[in-house]
């Protein structure tokens, strides 16, 4: 039995183990998403930044889903996003 990513319920662990897992996975997630911050908040991060591809109009990055769908996101905008607040 699956409950969130990566984890597997054994029927017989108590509740307890659970919520411990989740919190583990929860910061786990947190401690990624400060990292990409702190990256992201760096002058060089631009340069990082995929290319313009011919016929576009700005930068655009991808991503995909487990269906193999895209969502497709204006990088630069989404970059100056994630440090507006920094």
């Amino acid at each position: 039995m699956r409950c969130w990513p990566g984890v597997t319920v054994n029927p017989g662990q108590r509740p307890e183990f659970r919520v411990g897992q989740l919190a583990e996975w929860l910061a786990k997630g947190y401690y990624a998403h400060a990292a990409a911050l702190f990256i992201a908040s760096s002058p060089e991060a631009e340069s990082l930044m995929p290319p313009r591809q011919p016929g576009a109009y700005v930068a655009v990055d991808h991503v995909y889903r487990k269906d193999g769908t895209a969502h497709v996101f204006y990088f630069r905008h989404f970059l100056s996003e994630a440090t507006a607040d920094a």
